[in-house]
């Protein structure tokens, strides 16, 4: 077990990491999670009880991005045309920039960071490995992903070359980069700030705008991922970061925190691995409004109105989980959608809401479309369900982990969508039962 070498000129030393006489230590771990090897994690030096904190950082050792903004210097500029988020590129640069300067006081924690060869991202991923993919939308993520990082490195090279701390041929090159943006979109996370905070020097130009700032926390990024939610919080009074047992640990147990509700396709994007049954797993479905005919501007008015009623656009976006297959945004769209005429959205020439099916036959047309659409997507893969599952649970059967990560990923979003499907067709099954009874007791009437 090796304590971290916290730097004694910004005062990183123990205490940095300190939970009073219960230091939290850095140890490489020889453990398994979710079938992807670890390398590194936080484990507890003594007895740890619910509660007590884990790690607590101040404010002046987290990286944030007004941080790295400084010491990039005011003569920098970003040129126009960047892809990736300028939090991203910020704390990116500051990486490089203290990774080439032989006095940075930063070197202990960047030598604690892990390589590019070390990371498991779909980034890296050979073309066999994001072929174990299949159809997911992973895989189109990815290279557009691959896309950004290339242009941006193209744009940013002579920028970059004009700094006085760029000067030697190895300071910009595009596996320094590429090392960076692995470890800013890792270990990096967003932290809401309070109106009118200032610890780190990011707040909004405007007032009522949410605010929020990007952060790195040294040596606290090695705490690993769990699902289950922990006592991260944040002290604005004393300006310290703070993580809080939400269990009792033991001697030598690891420590994890919650990264966020992700799913497998986002954790396999920025952190390299997945989770088998992971809670937080979704699938994205993409659908949009058909266009109304110019003869129709009735119709298309109505449409309008109800769209902006439901604070909805012409296209939607939406996640599909286990814990809310038929979300109501999508059922509200896809009725908008299926309307014919302008009368069907009116009740005595007053608007209705789309919340509720208007009729058996647009709603069954709604219905019809998204199971279309879901078995069109599993139509698109070369293995089924079931197939996978068959996989994953042949124990005899040696893979590279990024194979058997991409079965995961890809088990788990057919798991999804047959579920949509089986829910999607019990609702229609409900839809027809509910209008037949409405219409035999209005003839008994």
């Amino acid at each position: 077990m090796v304590q971290m070498p916290w730097r004694e000129p910004r005062g990183l030393c123990p205490q940095a990491v300190r939970a009073g006489p219960r230091p939290v230590m850095l140890q490489a771990i020889p453990c398994a999670m979710v079938l992807i090897r670890l390398r590194s994690g936080l484990v507890a030096a003594e007895e740890l009880q619910e509660g007590d904190v884990l790690c607590s950082i101040p404010f002046h050792l987290a990286v944030s991005t007004r941080m790295a903004e400084r010491s990039l210097g005011d003569g920098f500029e970003f040129p126009a045309g960047l892809q990736l988020q300028k939090e991203v590129l910020l704390l990116s640069l500051f990486l490089i920039r203290e990774r080439v300067r032989p006095d940075s006081e930063w070197t202990a924690w960047l030598d604690s960071l892990p390589t590019l060869e070390s990371f498991s991202c779909t980034f890296s991923w050979n073309d066999a490995e994001l072929d174990a993919l299949d159809a997911s939308q992973l895989r189109a993520d990815t290279m557009a992903r691959r896309k950004k990082v290339s242009q941006d490195f193209e744009l940013l090279a002579p920028i970059v070359a004009q700094q006085p701390w760029s000067s030697d041929d190895g300071c910009w090159s595009s596996d320094l980069f590429a090392w960076a943006l692995h470890n800013v979109w890792s270990r990096s996370f967003y932290l809401p700030l309070p109106q009118g905070a200032t610890g780190f020097g990011d707040l909004a130009q405007d007032e009522d705008a949410e605010q929020h700032t990007c952060l790195m926390l040294p040596y606290c990024d090695f705490i690993n991922h769990t699902n289950q939610p922990t006592g991260f919080k944040v002290d604005f009074d004393s300006e310290r970061i703070m993580l809080c047992a939400t269990q009792e640990y033991k001697p030598g147990d690891q420590v994890f925190d919650c990264y966020g509700p992700k799913s497998n396709a986002i954790l396999l994007l920025n952190y390299g691995f997945a989770l088998s049954d992971n809670e937080h797993d979704a699938v994205i479905l993409c659908v949009k409004q058909p266009p109304c005919g110019d003869e129709d501007q009735d119709l298309s008015v109505v449409k309008q109105r109800l769209l902006t009623g439901h604070h909805l656009d012409s296209s939607l976006h939406v996640p599909i989980r286990l814990k809310q297959l038929l979300p109501p945004d999508l059922l509200a769209f896809m009725r908008i959608a299926h309307l014919e005429t302008a009368s069907q959205a009116l009740d005595d020439g007053k608007l209705r809401s789309a919340a509720k099916p208007y009729s058996l036959t647009n709603e069954s047309r709604a219905l019809k479309s998204l199971l279309r659409l879901a078995q069109g997507h599993l139509s698109q893969n070369a293995t089924t369900q079931r197939e996978d599952e068959e996989l994953l649970a042949d124990v005899g059967k040696e893979m590279p982990n990024n194979v058997r990560s991409a079965i995961i990923l890809r088990h788990g979003e057919k798991r999804i969508l047959n579920q949509f499907c089986a829910a999607l067709k019990e609702r229609m099954r409900q839809t027809i039962m509910f209008f037949s009874m409405n219409a035999q007791r209005n003839s008994s009437g």
